[in-house]
């Protein structure tokens, strides 16, 4: 038993590793402007709006309302927009390593997490302002495994 704890802790070391990589990669991305897309223009105005009162910004009903909620912090921020959005995807790749590890074993949640970490599409939605990545992480943070062990349900 005391094996499988200090191999458990070498797997959540090695995840904290793979998280902090992503973050060291994301914030030396911070330097390198993006283009605003249409979507990420959206929900900052929304989040302007909400923090405004309605004075300011813009309101489309469609949209899902929690992103703009959360951007209503610092609504002129698109600095903040982006850290939420890393913070997402750092919470996606801890999720992904945790769901792993329930189903199969640390080795294994290991690489599912670096494989999440190091996709180019991740990565790159990751710092956009968009509803994508938190909704993953909540769907992820959904996941739980079913009384039979026969996997997730």
């Amino acid at each position: 038993m005391h094996m499988s704890r200090t191999k458990s802790s070498k797997d959540v070391y090695s995840l904290i590793a793979i998280v902090v990589l992503f973050v060291c990669i994301k914030a030396a991305l911070l330097m390198y402007a993006h283009d605003v897309r249409w979507d990420e223009s959206v929900f900052i105005g929304m989040g302007r709006y909400i923090a405004s009162g309605g004075a300011q910004g813009l309101w489309e009903p469609l949209r899902p309302v929690l992103l703009p909620l959360m951007l209503s912090v610092l609504p002129d921020s698109l600095l903040f927009a982006e850290l939420l959005a890393m913070m997402f995807g750092a919470g996606c790749i801890v999720v992904t390593f945790f769901i792993g590890r329930r189903l199969w074993d640390g080795r294994t949640a290991l690489i599912a997490a670096a494989l999440v970490a190091i996709t180019p599409v991740f990565v790159m939605f990751s710092s956009y302002a968009f509803s994508d990545i938190p909704s993953t992480f909540f769907a992820l943070s959904s996941v739980k495994e079913t009384g039979s062990g026969s996997g997730i349900g």
